[in-house]
């Protein structure tokens, strides 16, 4: 590849990261606002808002608690979360981050690399987000990686920036053939030689494995955007490919010695309601399972800081 091709490529790349930098979705998955402060809503004549409890952090969730069960349930979601590559201290009120805070500042690439290699999915995941800048292409192969050991967010961080790259790409006719062949083979096979298919596959295949509890309403309304915008044939692509992909991911998750699939509930997480009749598949031959025991749970309808309906899901293990 000769010096002008790999500036071409390396700036189109970069293109897409930064759009994807902005992308909310990519920071706030699954998580029901950010923790920043925010206007109040505006007042309203609805009796529904000022009765269902607006949660804007852990002290509105006191009062649905027995005492001391709060920090037990909020412990749970965070090893629930890290389990899956959802970094961060707290996954309710934080935005998720590739570098998890449980790792050594002062880790060197070569020890991310050596414990990475020995099926640690939080080495694996600051290594990818450490050469995301530098070697894009790798990082998204680090990701890969990191969801075969076990993360659900890696399969989220892949789609979200397949779909950056090819915002991008669509933008840079300019883009030699060299490079473009690079961004040609992130394309899986099966989804209509379409870069955007595939990242759409990605997330269809993060939802089938990490269920409600990873889904907010911006991944969401992304998601409904995208799918209004295929055709039936493409969909059923992708909702056929998401399905298998999740089952050859399965199958290497056993083998690093991980579970194969997310069926533990949380003892605690929101879920956006009705969520099952907005999924992407619900209407193919080929729908988002539910793979999660549900039964043992009790649902409050609550509200979030931006004023959106949640349902507050309680869990008994």
């Amino acid at each position: 590849m000769t010096k002008t091709n790999r500036f071409t490529l390396i700036a189109t790349v970069l293109l897409g990261i930064l759009l994807y930098t902005i992308l909310q979705f990519a920071h706030d998955l699954n998580v029901a606002w950010d923790g920043s402060p925010l206007e109040p809503p505006a007042k309203t004549s609805n009796q529904h808002a000022t009765t269902v409890p607006r949660i804007t952090g852990a002290v509105d969730l006191h009062n649905m608690f027995a005492d001391g069960a709060l920090d037990a349930a909020l412990n749970d979601y965070a090893a629930w979360s890290d389990a899956r590559g959802f970094a961060g201290n707290n996954r309710l009120f934080a935005a998720p981050v590739d570098t998890p805070s449980n790792l050594p500042a002062d880790m060197d690439e070569t020890a991310l690399r050596t414990r990475s290699e020995a099926g640690d999915v939080t080495a694996t995941q600051a290594l990818a987000a450490q050469m995301l800048f530098a070697d894009p292409f790798a990082a998204i192969a680090l990701f890969r990686r990191a969801a075969e050991q076990g993360s659900t967010f890696a399969l989220l961080r892949i789609g979200s920036l397949l779909a950056a790259i090819d915002t991008a790409d669509a933008y840079n006719e300019a883009t030699s053939s060299a490079p473009r062949q690079r961004i040609a083979d992130l394309i899986e096979p099966g989804l209509n030689h379409s870069l955007r298919l595939t990242a759409f596959g990605y997330m269809v295949t993060a939802l089938r494995d990490g269920g409600a509890p990873i889904v907010d309403h911006d991944l969401l309304n992304w998601l409904d955007r995208i799918n209004d915008s295929v055709t039936n044939d493409e969909r059923l692509a992708v909702c056929r490919w998401s399905e298998r992909t999740l089952m050859e991911i399965a199958k290497r998750r056993v083998r690093w010695g991980k579970p194969a699939v997310t069926t533990i509930t949380p003892k605690m997480f929101f879920a956006i309601p009705d969520l099952a009749e907005r999924l992407p598949c619900r209407r193919t031959v080929h729908p988002i399972d539910n793979l999660m025991d549900l039964t043992h749970c009790t649902v409050s309808k609550v509200r979030n800081a931006a004023d959106q309906d949640l349902d507050l899901y309680i869990c008994k293990k």
